[in-house]
């Protein structure tokens, strides 16, 4: 098991998952709006040693969890379904929050961070155990949630926790265009750091 001082080093690898042999494939923003191409981005992408970043199509795939070993799943929608709930070895926390840039989505998402992050930190360094972080598409909301989690753990900035995902994931935050829970993140960030000069939101 790691200690927190390990916990708090930068890992500076990726592995992804995709039923497609093209998964490897480099797809940009505009071919996304084609279906096929859309198909051959990869379903989930290992962040951090024990964390996975996925979407739905991750969420429900047994063969994503038995190949990656996932045994933790961090379900940041109100409605998909928790697929393997049934079992008595993975264990799941549901934050229902809605995808949107509205008031309440985002001043709930700030709400959950504390219960977000030492789930987390539970799961993959106190328990060292594997753990799929997702939502719809894996672009807002988990990245968020993984995000909150390295600004807590990693101290990183939330501009810093962003790049870090996007380097590992190009089309997290839509293609790095748009954080809807940008203002959830600084308001993390300067809770706790409370020392910190704040800027404009």
């Amino acid at each position: 098991m790691e200690n927190e001082n390990n916990l708090r080093h930068v890992y500076n690898f990726t592995d992804t998952f995709n039923m497609s042999p093209k998964f490897n494939e480099k797809i940009s923003k505009s071919e996304y709006k084609n279906e096929d191409s859309r198909s051959r981005l990869a379903m989930a992408v290992k962040i951090l040693p024990n964390i996975y970043l996925g979407d739905n199509r991750a969420s429900q795939s047994k063969t994503f969890f038995e190949k990656a070993e996932v045994t933790g799943v961090l379900n940041m929608t109100p409605n998909i379904s928790n697929a393997f709930s049934e079992f008595d070895n993975i264990e799941y926390l549901r934050i229902p929050v809605y995808d949107s840039h509205g008031k309440r989505d985002v001043n709930k998402m700030y709400q959950y961070f504390p219960i977000v992050t030492e789930f987390m930190y539970k799961v993959t360094v106190m328990e060292n155990r594997n753990m799929l972080v997702h939502c719809a598409l894996g672009r807002q909301r988990s990245c968020a949630a993984i995000a909150a989690y390295l600004i807590k753990f990693y101290n990183m900035t939330p501009v810093d926790a962003m790049e870090f995902i996007l380097k590992r994931k190009p089309d997290a935050f839509h293609w790095g265009e748009s954080a809807n829970f940008a203002k959830s993140l600084n308001r993390w960030y300067y809770k706790l750091n409370p020392t910190e000069r704040k800027v404009p939101m």
